[in-house]
């Protein structure tokens, strides 16, 4: 395994990724992944999570490779978070990581402080999106940014996946500029699903031309789901033909049946599934109404797809999406434009390809999951550089 560019050969790591829970979501698939392939390139990786709906998925990528840790939980609960802490820096003591990485804010805090209590030579940490909004009481605000502050002295490089998301941080004091490297999320989807929006139609009993929005994610208070309710009924209101469906759950479900209840016979709720590119892949038009996010892959899987989508302009998104170009952004909360903006485009069916079209050169040019890794990789091997890491590929030390 040689570098390409400096010719020399590029060391061999151990690296441990460690993520709150393996739930279904953009940040934990992507972890997921970056595991796998680092074994690819020559690398010993581990996952180390508390199981979620992605367990499975990591057991069969990973095999003994991802390593569930019970006690790790997202809410703070001091016994459960020492219990956490104290299991993490065995697993370090057992697999002696060169590089711990951490992902989400529960595990980069306790991962990041079991790494350099065991004395790991590299952390990193990706920051998937902080855990400190505007939209918190400032008290709560403030004790996470000066949590976030403490962390980032243990780190060797931030990982963002968006270059607003470094701003956000540095204006709250977090880390020196020198500390980050922006890293965009990457994914891969497998454009065939386009040939089977047909069929995806029927099972879900809709027309094949009738206009079609879809929303992914969870009914929680951060993807503001009341906002996404009220827009969708909008839209279904002025737009007769136009049917909504959701791939999605959590606990402001009823609040979401009870807004969309008069138009329910062109709506449909569908509850966490695997699915949910194949059922991007049929629709005309992604609704996102989060009030503050990282870079969702929800956002990366339309673009890849053709979709075009109208979106809060929340974090990291307006990097991804050009307003007016290859999407259409909005401030949270404003459910009356975006309303409008949906049914335009679902009324307009060729600025709607246009739109999609050029959403998918974009996202070839920068979002792929190649470009991910390569970047990681990059990442890796400058720190391996850094702490003279000399395990090198095919040395056997």
């Amino acid at each position: 395994m040689t570098n390409i560019v400096s010719g020399r050969p590029d060391a061999r790591l151990r690296i441990l990724h460690v993520v709150t829970m393996l739930e279904m979501g953009g940040a934990q698939w992507n972890t997921i992944l970056s595991a796998e392939e680092a074994r690819r390139r020559g690398h010993e990786s581990w996952v180390a999570a508390a199981p979620g709906a992605l367990e499975k998925e990591a057991a069969d990528r990973l095999g003994r490779g991802y390593i569930p840790v019970r006690s790790l939980v997202r809410e703070i609960a001091p016994v459960r978070d020492a219990e956490a802490l104290s299991t993490l820096r065995e697993i370090i003591r057992r697999l002696r990581p060169d590089i711990v990485h951490t992902h989400s804010s529960k595990a980069g805090i306790l991962g990041r402080e079991a790494a350099r209590a065991e004395h790991v030579p590299a952390v990193v940490h990706t920051a998937h999106g902080w855990a400190f909004h505007d939209h918190q009481p400032p008290v709560v605000r403030a004790i996470y940014q000066a949590v976030e502050r403490r962390a980032a002295r243990l780190t060797d490089r931030i990982v963002v996946v968006a270059d607003a998301n470094r701003e956000k941080a540095l204006s709250a004091g977090i880390g020196r500029p020198e500390q980050y490297v922006t890293i965009r999320s990457g994914i891969s989807v497998d454009t065939a699903l386009l040939m089977q929006r047909g069929e995806t139609r029927r099972e879900l009993d809709i027309p094949p031309e009738a206009p079609l929005m879809i929303a992914v994610g969870n009914f929680k208070p951060q993807k503001a789901p009341i906002d996404l309710s009220r827009t969708a009924a909008r839209v279904l209101a002025a737009n007769p033909d136009a049917h909504f469906i959701v791939a999605g759950d959590g606990p402001l479900r009823a609040k979401v049946e009870a807004l969309l209840a008069p138009w329910s016979s062109r709506v449909r709720l569908l509850g966490w599934r695997s699915d949910a590119t194949r059922l991007l892949a049929a629709s005309d038009l992604l609704l996102h109404t989060a009030l503050f996010e990282g870079l969702p892959r929800v956002i990366l899987e339309a673009a890849a797809l053709g979709v075009s989508c109208v979106s809060t302009n929340v974090d990291g998104i307006p990097e991804a999406v050009r307003d007016g170009d290859t999407g259409m952004l909005f401030p949270p909360g404003a459910v009356e434009n975006m309303a409008d903006a949906a049914g335009e485009l679902l009324r307009d069916r060729d600025r709607r390809a246009a739109m999609g079209d050029r959403a998918r050169v974009a996202f070839r040019d920068e979002f792929t999951l190649e470009e991910m890794f390569r970047r990681l990789e990059h990442l890796y091997q400058e720190l391996a550089a850094e702490k003279q890491l000399a395990r090198l590929a095919g040395s056997g030390s």
